[in-house]
């Protein structure tokens, strides 16, 4: 890899793969305690976010399939990390209409963006790995973004007890602004990524 990419650039394509699902990851450590401290039981958690999400992920992950053969790979990477992050920020209204309908709506939305996130995370890790490596550089690159989530999500337990649950995941919309600014900065070397790969 260090051929194909400056020693700097290659370290800022590690970070923003460990930090493009941070913020969903860490809610993630507390979704389930979250939901529960409302009074929601286990079978309507179970039915709205598993059941009723499911299509809203397979729709995500088509749309960003689509988009990104239609866009730049940077277009939706950005979008991906807003989208993936933007249903964080509605959880919080879970708490104001405790109801199995305002669940399943916040639950359907985030599982769109969770599905398009997943997807245009895979396209950019198809981009990155060499086809004489590529089991174990995909490997080395998809086990990234779920090694920094499980260290950062350690201590949320610990978090949610002195901020609240509001406060904490509104809070999670912040780890959007790192992998948006890497991004960004990333844009001409994803565009040169995608641009190699369309002429093989």
């Amino acid at each position: 890899l260090r051929a194909r990419f400056p020693s700097v650039q290659l370290f800022q394509v590690i970070v923003l793969l460990m930090l493009f699902r941070l913020g969903d990851s860490i809610l993630g450590a507390m979704w389930l305690p979250y939901v529960l401290s409302l009074g929601f039981d286990k079978l309507t958690i179970s039915w709205a976010s598993q059941l009723l999400s499911l299509f809203p992920t397979l729709l995500g992950i088509s749309v960003a399939g689509l988009a990104l053969q239609r866009c730049s790979l940077s277009a939706v990477l950005l979008f991906a990390i807003v989208l993936s992050i933007g249903g964080n920020a509605l959880l919080p209204l879970i708490s104001v209409w405790t109801n199995s309908l305002c669940l399943s709506l916040v639950t359907g939305i985030d599982g769109f963006g969770n599905g398009f996130a997943a997807s245009a995370l895979l396209g950019l890790i198809a981009h990155l790995v060499q086809r004489g490596f590529t089991a174990t550089q995909h490997a080395v690159f998809a086990s990234l973004p779920f090694l920094a989530g499980q260290i950062f999500a350690a201590p949320t337990g610990w978090l949610v007890d002195r901020i609240g649950f509001e406060v904490f995941l509104l809070s999670t919309t912040l780890f959007v602004f790192p992998p948006l600014a890497l991004c960004w900065q990333l844009r001409r070397l994803l565009a040169s990524l995608k641009n190699a790969e369309a002429g093989l």
